[in-house]
């Protein structure tokens, strides 16, 4: 066997180890692995120059080197791909869970006086009966510019709040 065929026979099993690595997902250098491809794509290129003549054995060789060097870079490209929908996911999952960049808790946001003024108005009005209806929930939603979650959990805890104040008319005697 010829200096030339063991070389590109080298360079298809290098190959065909790195397609597997990267099929697996497991813990590899991208970078390394784009300049490697691209070295054997040079080296590809300098025996094809430099051949005088090549016999089948090497075309054969030469061409499935040059299918896995294809099949290579199109995985690479894939699973850069996918890590950068993954993180570009991760990182608005994660702002959207925590907007504080520096991962500590943020502190809660506190709404605006002229949304309480209008929230402390409809529970003032409704503090008979203080339970939101679909149609009390857009009301406040497009008047306060506040989404239906936070209406919902403001009048909740205003609820809450309320109903911790009022204490039981068969406590009363025992707090005195």
């Amino acid at each position: 066997m010829s200096n030339k065929l063991e070389n590109l026979i080298a360079v298809e099993l290098r190959l065909r180890c790195h397609i597997k690595t990267v099929c697996k997902l497991n813990g590899f250098d991208i970078n390394k692995m784009l300049i490697e491809n691209e070295i054997s794509l040079q080296l590809l290129k300098v025996h094809l120059k430099e051949a005088t003549s090549i016999d089948e054995n090497e075309l054969l060789i030469l061409k499935r080197i040059s299918i896995l060097i294809r099949l290579l870079k199109r995985l690479i490209m894939d699973v850069l791909l996918v890590y950068h929908e993954i993180k570009k996911t991760s990182t608005s999952n994660l702002q959207r869970l925590n907007p504080s960049t520096n991962g500590s808790k943020s502190e809660p946001k506190k709404f605006r006086n002229d949304q309480i003024e209008v929230l402390d108005e409809w529970y003032s009005y409704n503090h008979d009966h203080p339970y939101l209806k679909p149609s009390s929930i857009e009301d406040l939603h497009k008047r306060t510019g506040l989404s239906e979650t936070q209406v919902r959990n403001w009048v909740s805890h205003k609820r809450r709040k309320e109903k911790s104040k009022i204490i039981s008319v068969n406590l009363k005697p025992f707090l005195m």
